[in-house]
């Protein structure tokens, strides 16, 4: 759809973001919040996340949802980093999925990787950590990423999510 309806973002989007939602919905019993509230200076302040789940046993869970990454990413990162001061680090584990990171030059009429581990190294080390990254087309230079940093960032293949660890 990216290829030949390039001007409609937000359908495919939108439907990767359910399509994601449900499955973690189902595998994790529970439906999952998009709203969330944060103690600011006394106040309750209401702000809308991807998805949020609190699973039975205590277990909570920051599900952000993308397409890819090339544009506002950093707002995952952000958002985790708000969970983390806001009710203490490790209440929300931090669980990406991403579809790819291709896109398509249209002059040359070939598809390219746009990557960029350098910021995602340093989201990972300053900003917050997302306890796993999982893609449906992991790029080779995540792959490596991974690979090179293996203590500091997790990025796998989605189905490794039904395999476990």
């Amino acid at each position: 759809m990216e290829l030949f309806d390039r001007q409609n973002k937000k359908g495919p989007a939108t439907y990767f973001e359910c399509f994601i939602g449900h499955i973690f919905a189902t595998a994790l019993g529970v439906d999952p919040k998009r709203k969330v509230a944060l103690p600011v200076c006394g106040q309750s302040v209401r702000m809308t996340m991807d998805f949020l789940f609190d699973v039975a046993g205590g277990g909570r869970l920051h599900l952000p949802v993308k397409m890819s990454t090339r544009e506002r990413v950093v707002q995952a990162w952000a958002h985790q980093r708000l969970l983390c001061s806001a009710y203490g680090e490790g209440t929300y584990r931090g669980v990406m999925v991403l579809f790819s990171e291709t896109k398509l030059d249209s002059r040359k009429r070939e598809v390219v990787e746009i990557c960029v581990p350098d910021q995602w190294l340093t989201y990972q080390t300053l900003l917050s950590r997302m306890d796993m990254i999982y893609y449906f087309d992991l790029p080779e230079r995540y792959q490596q990423l991974t690979e090179r940093f293996p203590e500091i960032i997790r990025i796998r293949p989605f189905h490794e999510m039904f395999i476990g660890e």
